[in-house]
């Protein structure tokens, strides 16, 4: 019966079901907190009473906030549901929607002051004018990204900087995204076979992501040369000596020689 131990690798990836109860509740606070403070402040404003000044900025913040977490939301769940949430980014997760709060009110201050109605009496207009804001604002919590990298291609356009420090890290490519991890993380799940035969064998490794990490894989430290590595399997054949006794260990490690897969075979 081959007994199987996948280490350390994996472990990045996997939450218990008590770190996905507490993600989902930080997402639903994240959406509904937002949406109450915003409710409140509205709520405030006397009939033909313009909101002040402090008032337009929490409500700029919290419609940044608030967009920026129903990002998170949709982002946090696809990873966690599809195993490849990396532990590594929870701080990103945690400063994100202040990130999209910042921008809103980045925004608001250089161009959404022109969507204000001068004249609170007016009403509707008034009152359109605040949704606009918030609108825009949710947008641009929403899609942080996008909204960074066209503020930086037109203040590019009109200071026409050059930047050549070495060196530098680009955040678009570090970030999560599901066309970096579409193929998932480094992960084998099992074998073919619990037992080996008399004489030569074909054994298949099954998994994900393994063609991006250099692997060794060792049968009783014996080295297997020429194995087939592809995204989802390692195929190699292995032929059993004469004489030899059962079990035999089978093991995976990576370039650093650290073990990620083990398990034993019977003969």
């Amino acid at each position: 019966m081959a007994t199987e131990n996948t280490v350390a690798v994996t472990s990045q990836t996997d939450l218990s079901s008590r770190e996905k109860m507490w993600a989902g509740i930080l997402l639903v606070l994240g959406i509904c907190l937002p949406i109450f403070v915003i409710v409140l402040i509205l709520n405030l404003r006397v009939e033909k009473t313009a909101l002040s000044s402090a008032q337009l900025v929490a409500l700029v913040a919290c419609a940044g906030f608030l967009g920026n977490a129903i990002h998170i939301a949709n982002s946090l769940t696809a990873y966690i549901g599809s195993g490849n949430f990396l532990r590594s980014w929870r701080l990103w997760y945690f400063v994100t929607p202040f990130t999209g709060a910042a921008l809103a009110l980045i925004l608001f201050f250089a161009f959404g002051s022109g969507l204000m109605k001068d004249d609170p009496t007016k009403t509707a207009e008034y009152v359109q004018g605040i949704y606009s804001v918030l609108a825009i604002s949710a947008l641009a919590g929403m899609f942080t990204d996008i909204t960074t990298m066209k503020l930086k291609e037109i203040f590019v356009a009109i200071l026409n900087p050059k930047d050549e420090r070495a060196g530098k890290l680009d955040p678009q490519a570090a970030r999560p995204s599901k066309d970096n991890t579409a193929k998932g993380t480094f992960k084998i799940t099992g074998v073919d076979v619990q037992k080996l035969n008399p004489g030569p064998n074909t054994i298949t490794l099954s998994g994900q992501a393994l063609t991006s990490k250099k692997v060794t894989v060792k049968i009783n430290d014996q080295v297997i040369s020429d194995p087939k590595i592809a995204d989802t399997s390692i195929i190699f054949d292995y032929t059993v000596p004469d004489g030899a006794n059962s079990p035999f260990k089978l093991t995976v490690n990576d370039d650093s020689g650290r073990s990620v897969y083990e398990t034993q075979l019977a003969a």
